[in-house]
């Protein structure tokens, strides 16, 4: 029977190796996406069909085709400008996962930098609004 199962490296068990080939391979799709997220949300144009908009165009202008469009419809319909950010965060959480030995982080933790995301989000759609707010 064939082994699907990297060999060991000394010190380290097989089920670590799966889960380190695992993770790696999350981080690259979640680049990848990132980048694909990025170039939808530059590439917006309020006449492609997308979460808001229900018609029919033989052209889509969005970068990211018809898909990209809808992404970049409902993140702009929901978070304004702020939307920019996703895409910043998950490509800066790539490069952080890279870039650092890896340990273990603890759920508390995990649960804080959740807490701290949804605030600078909350924060950062706050802070748009009043600026690009006009009162007559």
């Amino acid at each position: 029977m064939p082994h699907f199962i990297p060999p060991s490296i000394p010190g380290r068990p097989p089920l670590i190796l799966l889960q380190q080939l695992a993770a790696r391979t999350g981080m690259i799709s979640m680049t990848a996406f990132a980048i694909y997220l990025l170039l939808a949300l530059l590439s917006y144009s309020p006449v492609d069909p997308g979460f808001s908009i229900d018609h029919d165009v033989e052209l889509v202008k969005n970068m990211g085709g018809v898909l990209g469009a809808w992404w970049s419809d409902v993140l702009f319909s929901l978070f304004g400008q702020v939307a920019f950010i996703f895409p910043v965060l998950m490509l800066g959480h790539a490069v952080d996962y890279f870039l650092s030995d890896r340990q273990p982080i603890p759920p508390v933790l995990i649960l804080l930098k959740a807490v701290a995301l949804l605030l600078l989000i909350m924060g950062a759609c706050m802070l748009a609004t009043l600026h690009m707010s006009h009162s007559d």
